[in-house]
């Protein structure tokens, strides 16, 4: 009587082998990466507004206890970064895990694709608000700039009138 896949253990490396070269297994999983890489910015999401709302709190106007803008610069960039860690770290957990994939290396793989992903689109969120941050500034600007020729285009004439 054969012993069936089924009775042996499905970590061995002869039936994960068989199976791979006989197309059973994917090499890689994009659901468990798009699951990593949304709960990593959910969780950044959710830990950036915890340290927002921490940081308001420390701010007291009425009773003049508000910490210096350096505290609060130093504090709040290494409240982003541990948090940046501990969601990249869950995230890519997380894609690990789903991978289904019994191979330890490949749910490695899996953690570090979406540990890439991840980074990648909080960079380019990070620039595409900064940019435009920066645009709306130079736009302020601009109108003030604007502004101010107009007035003194206007009080031109009466200036070198009396001269």
């Amino acid at each position: 009587m054969a012993i069936s896949t089924y009775d042996r253990d499905p970590l061995d490396p002869t039936i994960v082998r068989a199976a791979a070269l006989a197309g059973g297994f994917r090499r890689i999983s994009w659901g468990a990466i798009i699951a990593g890489v949304i709960l990593a910015l959910v969780t950044q999401l959710v830990l950036g507004m915890l340290g927002l709302g921490i940081g308001m709190s420390t701010v007291d106007p009425a009773a003049g206890e508000t910490p210096d803008a350096s505290t609060i610069g130093i504090g709040a960039a290494v409240w982003w970064v541990l948090t940046t860690l501990i969601a990249l770290f869950i995230g890519g957990w997380v894609a690990g895990r789903l991978a289904g994939i019994p191979r330890r290396l490949d749910g490695v793989l899996h953690g570090l694709v979406t540990f890439g992903a991840t980074t990648l689109i909080m960079a380019w969120l990070l620039t595409t608000t900064v940019g435009a941050m920066i645009g709306g500034t130079m736009s302020v600007l601009g109108n003030i700039l604007s502004g101010a020729g107009q007035v003194v285009a206007a009080a031109a004439p009466r200036v070198a009138g009396a001269v």
